[in-house]
């Protein structure tokens, strides 16, 4: 799925009407081993709660206020089970649907994950199984759940990563992964998931790495770090392949990049380091906007732009307790008219969150339930939209998240998912034109940020973003 173009024609945008709309609690459910309980408010609200497995229950709430159809799944960490990030392939450029990823994880449930951008690839960091695979396009809040599955954490905080010379004695921040061309004094890694996408750039100078030893801890499980053994080091005009195993560092031959990457010599060890924050994580995902934040809405009630209005919406919160909720709403339909950003918000608030992040919406949002398959429904016509990432819930133990060292010395590389679950490239195309042209999906994000940004947009979003947020206006125009 290589060297797609995008369509220049987005397709039509579905209307959604700007209006704030009065929300009631849902009512505390709790379930059975097994049977739908049914609990009735009178005139309100009318909740239906089943237990899935242990430490797993899925509400969905019929709310006449709205009206609304709210599916929640409650999960319980500390219960035998884990919370994993997914991705559609091995490398950028893949697309699949939420139940396929789902599915092909052998989970019990899922839902859609961060906004998706073109080629195929999320718009925020992503971390899978401690593989850092792109510090994303732009910075949002973060969701994580801790190693032990005790706790899971949202935070608005900006992606680090920094790589050492011990040799040398320097250090650098490196301005991104997999994220583009460094600028004048930046350095920018390259791995394999940036695969024909995201390549390191012809001239200026560059070093192929291979990992020295095992991943390892931070101090005190703040971040991860890996050690890395040069293969080869150079400065020209030729462009340095990333070969399976491998990653390259990057950057102009003139600035403070290229002057730290000639220092480096093969054979030397660097030791590369990436961190947000958040203690003993191993999966990231990003999403926009960060909707509560210390059990207080965050979101903007004046914010009247196509994304803040109503629309399909999917979010993940976090509760004091260390629950974790996850929530689509159903919206473009009689039964259920979709959710503003700040109603959201007020929602999510009522069901419990202390942290709460908006995930990607409209027509992309989706919840997919083992042996029930989607249990929301989706927006499009079509039915499941394809996107290039989700959450899943495992039975058990991640497998593919191998405990890292202590903090030492280390650094190994984990293998990607199996691309083979991929969409076809038309059926890849069709789904960006979707989302581009969708207020509550990828479309509106970038015209909300567009908006939010006002004069300073074009100094500091990427050109390829403000591309996107034109696109989406003239297909709702």
């Amino acid at each position: 799925m290589r060297g797609m173009g995008l369509s220049a024609r987005w397709g039509a945008a579905i209307g959604a009407a700007a209006i704030v709309g009065s929300l009631l609690t849902p009512a505390a459910v709790a379930s059975d081993a097994g049977t739908p309980a049914i609990v009735k408010t009178p005139s309100t609200l009318t909740t239906t709660s089943k237990k899935l497995a242990p430490g797993i229950v899925l509400k969905t709430i019929h709310d006449p206020s709205g009206p609304y159809i709210v599916h929640e799944l409650v999960i319980d960490p500390t219960k035998a089970l884990s919370i994993d990030v997914v991705t559609a392939g091995t490398e950028m450029g893949y697309w699949a649907r939420t139940s396929t990823m789902g599915a092909n994880a052998g989970a019990i449930a899922a839902i859609n994950g961060d906004f998706s951008v073109w080629p195929g690839r999320p718009q925020h960091p992503f971390v899978e199984d401690g593989q850092l695979k792109q510090t994303g396009l732009h910075t949002g809040s973060t969701f994580g759940e801790r190693r032990d599955e005790a706790r899971g954490y949202i935070r608005h905080e900006k992606f680090t990563v920094r790589v050492k010379n011990p040799v040398m004695h320097t250090a650098v921040k490196l301005g991104g992964w997999n994220t583009g061309d460094p600028g004048p004094n930046s350095i920018h890694g390259y791995s394999p998931y940036g695969g024909t996408e995201e390549q390191p750039p012809s001239g200026g100078c560059a070093v192929r790495m291979a990992p020295d030893g095992k991943l390892r801890w931070g101090a005190k499980k703040f971040g991860l770090f890996r050690r890395y053994r040069v293969l080869a080091s150079r400065c020209g005009n030729r462009r340095m392949a990333v070969k399976p195993g491998t990653v390259v560092l990057a950057a102009r031959g003139s600035g403070d990049g290229g002057k730290f990457l000639r220092g480096v010599k093969p054979k030397q060890m660097l030791r590369l380091r990436f961190w947000n924050g958040m203690k003993d994580v191993m999966d990231l995902m990003g999403g926009a906007p960060l909707l509560v934040h210390h059990h207080t809405v965050n979101a903007d009630p004046n914010c009247h732009t196509w994304f803040c209005s109503r629309n399909p919406r999917t979010g993940v919160g976090v509760t004091h307790a260390g629950k974790v909720m996850w929530v689509t709403v159903d919206g473009r339909s009689r039964n259920s008219v979709g959710m503003t950003i700040y109603g959201f918000a007020k929602y999510m608030l009522s069901l419990g969150a202390d942290e709460a992040v908006n995930l990607d919406g409209g027509g992309s949002s989706t919840m997919w339930v083992k042996g029930q398959g989607i249990v929301n429904d989706p927006s499009d016509g079509a039915g499941e939209r394809p996107l290039t990432n989700a959450l899943v819930i495992l039975p058990g133990a991640d497998v593919g998240e191998n405990e890292p060292l202590s903090y030492k010395m280390g650094a190994a590389l984990t293998a990607g998912r199996d691309g083979s679950i991929a969409v076809s490239p038309s059926a890849a195309r069709r789904a960006m034109n979707l989302a581009l042209a969708d207020p509550g999906s990828t479309g509106g994000l970038m015209d909300w940020l567009v908006s939010s940004l006002g004069a300073s947009a074009r100094r500091l979003l990427p050109h390829g973003s403000l591309a996107m947020a034109r696109s989406f206006r003239r297909s709702v125009h």
